[in-house]
């Protein structure tokens, strides 16, 4: 018998070879996985191929744990990614105005939990620091926290004027600290939109259109509830919030259908909770289209 002068195993080479392979194979297959099952949307163009609206920026997510705290972020640091990201929104909006009255925006989203509230106020934040006449009109009747959250204290509230309990100044409370206007109910009152003709929430929003420049109207989730694609029918344009890598696709792709189908104008998308760290570059007013804002 002849002596080996090499070990005959573990054949190393061999074993890293196909350790390697077989490593690179699940990990393909594992992103494949990944990327067909996800729920939701991680980057804005994926928004518009798949739904064909334009994003018109994207909110990134914030350390603050309520409306609040959020307020105060931006009061403390008002040019922080968030607030700019504000600034572009409030543009795009409010660029290209030539008429005497002011625009009416509607924002909403598929469900609960996508930052529609949080997005409406600190756009009414930032449109007042612009020295624009701004009232947010919260017309989530079910749900709303903007009275306590923004200590509304008002004569009288949105339910008592459009049942003619009192007149539209008793309504309105000046957010002295943020400098926008508020109108809310007090209390939630899920029977305002059936106890009220359409006529008369479009009177209301055609006397605030003539008062201010922006009408920020809040509404609740289009998928929940029906009230949204009221207001969306009655205003200038609709912005539907999604967030990031949680907003299921096939809601987004039903609320959009929805509004759709009951005449919403002029929808476009807003991605929120974004991470920074996702983003390629900046992401901000969609205008590789040509869009203009209606």
């Amino acid at each position: 018998a002849v002596l080996p002068t090499n070990p005959s195993g573990p054949r190393v080479k061999l074993f890293t070879v196909l350790g390697g392979a077989t490593g690179f194979t699940i990990g393909l297959i594992a992103v494949f996985i990944l990327a067909t099952t996800r729920t939701g949307f991680g980057h804005p163009a994926q928004i518009e191929q798949a739904t064909g609206i334009p994003v018109l920026t994207s909110l990134p997510i914030g350390s603050w744990r309520n409306l609040q705290g959020m307020l105060h972020s931006l009061r403390r640091t008002p040019y922080q990614l968030f607030a700019e990201r504000l600034r572009q929104l409030r543009t795009a909006l409010l660029l290209g105005r030539e008429v005497d009255t002011g625009k009416k925006l509607v924002i909403t989203s598929s469900v609960h939990g996508e930052g529609k509230t949080t997005t409406a106020v600190a756009l009414s934040y930032v449109a007042a620091l612009a020295k624009r006449s701004c009232v947010l009109v919260d017309f989530d009747v079910r749900n709303s926290k903007l009275a306590r959250n923004l200590d509304y204290d008002a004569p009288g509230d949105l339910a008592e004027y459009l049942r003619g309990n009192c007149k539209l100044e008793d309504t309105i409370h000046h957010v002295s600290r943020y400098g926008f206007d508020l109108i809310t109910s007090k209390q939630p009152d899920p029977r305002l939109v059936d106890d009220i003709a359409p006529k008369l929430w479009s009177d209301l929003l055609g006397e605030l259109q003539s008062r201010y420049d922006l009408v920020v109207i809040d509404t609740s989730p289009v998928l929940l509830y029906s009230d949204s694609i009221l207001f969306a029918r009655l205003a200038d344009q609709t912005l539907l919030l999604v967030r990031q890598n949680a907003t299921n696709r096939q809601e987004i792709m039903e609320a959009i259908r929805s509004l759709e189908e009951m005449g919403a104008s002029s929808i476009n998308a807003i991605m929120t909770m974004v991470d920074t760290r996702t983003e390629s570059g900046a992401i901000g007013i969609s205008s590789r289209r040509g869009h203009v804002p209606s």
